[in-house]
């Protein structure tokens, strides 16, 4: 994975904006053979303000259904999720979710202001702050674009632009000349071994 900016500029939502669940949190806050049940609090993007009940009749290791009822604006979504413990190869365990939409396993499932279902980031196209911010700082070109000289800002960018399609088409004739050559040596000792 890249760092921050990386990947290309979009304004996808982002996974810091979501209610997210843990697997390994869910697995801490359990008692063996005992019922848990759990009250998260949240707002939508429209301002409304809901609940999800996280209820856990009996706890069973490794594997325990987790149901989750969602309600805001006088709906209410049902659906049930199951949280395995996997062993590790070297000792203890990693908590996970089987997601209910894809049925891969996810260390924590979201919850977007715009949804009422839980499920995995890949499901919904969810994305990372720092990659919707991608590109925001490139080099001179940002510099001169936040201060407000978007004239040098932009020959900057053709200047950057043709020395890259130079690199390119150099590139494109030494890989030429080098099979060129490697096809007439092999010409040559073919005709060689012809005249042995």
């Amino acid at each position: 994975m890249g760092g921050f900016g990386s990947g290309r500029s979009g304004s996808r939502t982002a996974v810091e904006h979501c209610l997210r669940l843990s697997a390994r949190s869910l697995f801490l806050w359990r008692q063996e053979g005992g019922a848990l049940t759990q009250t998260i609090p949240f707002v939508c993007s429209n301002g409304q303000r809901g609940q999800s009940y996280i209820h856990i009749a009996r706890f069973a290791f490794p594997s325990t259904k987790v149901l989750i009822e969602t309600a805001y604006e006088g709906k209410s979504e049902s659906q049930s999720i199951w949280a395995i413990a996997e062993p590790m190869p070297r000792g203890g365990y990693r908590y996970l979710f089987v997601c209910p939409n894809c049925g891969q396993r996810r260390l924590q499932i979201v919850l977007p202001p715009y949804a009422c279902k839980w499920s995995c980031r890949t499901c919904y196209n969810l994305t990372y702050s720092s990659c919707n911010e991608s590109g925001k700082y490139n080099g001179l070109a940002g510099l001169f674009l936040g201060l407000g000289l978007s004239d040098l800002a932009y020959s900057g960018a053709q200047v950057l632009l043709n020395s890259e399609r130079d690199q390119r088409s150099a590139e494109l004739r030494r890989r030429r000349r080098n099979k060129r050559r490697e096809y007439e040596a092999a010409r040559r000792n073919r005709g060689k071994a012809l005249n042995l």
